[in-house]
């Protein structure tokens, strides 16, 4: 509670390794604990002295390792991914890499691709799980390289699918296309190939019915046509990166309420292409689709609806809760494409028009 408050959170530095310790002693004992302590280490980590103090205190290789061995419960997987993605982050003025590529080393990756296709169909932990995997390969060719060997050496471990698949069952809910847009525009940045592997499997329409779903809402319509950029352009240099602005672009309401909803698996229609295609996914993924829920048990898996302050602080989760906490501030624009870089990929451009 007291690393809510940013000024205690830098107090409680000191915290950290002894957080590690509980890890280390709990991890397969008290699944409760662990659930806590991760939550705790993700509200430290916003501050990035404690990351470097978490690092020093050996969480890398703790995390991974609970993230394995919790596996099982959803509400501790969920907790454990938050806590990397917290811990993965890196500033945007920063160049040190070494928390995020110190995870990939430890088979963060390779976890946390079985943590989302087992939990494939829980909201709160694919925003999480996909927030993780945003953080561990932003601007980091090395974790975008263990993803690209996992495929080449297991087809059915392919987190270009998964993500895809993930970002057309959940398009309702905005927690999970924020962060999959955030997953997707990271995996692609300055990687040519990863841009491939998206693109056959269809992300560029899937990202249109995203938009054409939340087209009211400007967090995702920055950022899915910020990840559209990298498919598109996949030769845009990341340091003349578009970071879209924090501020809204016209006057709306000063707050948003999130849709925690879902797309039931039973709501999938054959007349759909993109459903249609997402259920080839789910197939060639090794993926159990659970039967249809109660609407008791759907209402108690769904998160409480929260209240989204605009005039939050950048990179900083406000007293709201708020969800996208991993935003950098705005820089801006070095560069702007001309006409020859719109076209560097074609046939991405017309699979765009052609769902426009």
């Amino acid at each position: 509670s007291m690393g809510a408050s940013e000024s205690n959170r830098v107090k409680l530095n000191g915290a950290c390794s002894a957080l590690c310790q509980v890890l280390k002693k709990q991890m397969a004992t008290s699944e409760i604990v662990t659930r806590l302590a991760c939550e705790a280490i993700y509200e430290l980590c916003l501050e990035e002295t404690n990351r470097q103090s978490f690092a020093a205190s050996g969480a890398s290789e703790l995390l991974v390792h609970n993230l394995n061995t919790h596996m099982h419960d959803v509400k501790v997987s969920q907790q454990v991914c938050r806590a990397i993605a917290g811990f993965a982050k890196v500033p945007i003025n920063s160049s040190d890499f070494s928390n995020p590529t110190s995870l990939g080393a430890n088979g963060c990756c390779q976890a946390l691709f079985v943590t989302m296709r087992t939990h494939s169909f829980s909201p709160p932990l694919v925003e999480w799980a996909c927030a993780a995997v945003a953080a561990l390969t932003d601007r980091n060719a090395t974790n975008q390289s263990i993803f690209l060997d996992m495929v080449s050496k297991d087809a059915s471990i392919n987190i270009f699918k998964l993500i895809t698949f993930l970002l057309s069952t959940h398009r309702t809910n905005l927690g999970v296309c924020y962060q999959a847009c955030r997953a997707v525009r990271s995996l692609c940045q300055a990687n040519v190939k990863m841009v491939r592997e998206f693109s056959a499997v269809g992300v560029v329409p899937v990202t249109m019915k995203v938009l054409k779903t939340h087209k009211g809402v400007d967090k995702i319509v920055e950022f899915a046509c910020w990840m559209l950029t990298y498919i598109v352009t996949p030769e845009f240099a990341p340091e003349e990166e578009y970071n879209p602005s924090l501020s809204p672009s016209h006057s709306q309401a000063s707050l948003i309420e999130l849709d925690t909803t879902s797309v039931a698996p039973s709501s999938i229609t054959a007349t759909d292409s993109s459903e249609a295609a997402a259920s080839v996914l789910v197939a060639s993924l090794g993926i159990v689709v659970p039967p249809p829920i109660s609407e008791a048990v759907g209402k108690a898996d769904q998160q409480p609806q929260i209240s989204i302050s605009r005039k939050s602080s950048p990179g900083r989760a406000g007293a709201s809760g708020n969800p996208f906490p991993f935003e950098s501030a705005p820089r801006s624009v070095t560069r702007i494409p001309n006409s020859f870089d719109l076209y560097r990929d074609r046939a991405n451009w017309e699979v765009l028009l052609q769902a426009l």
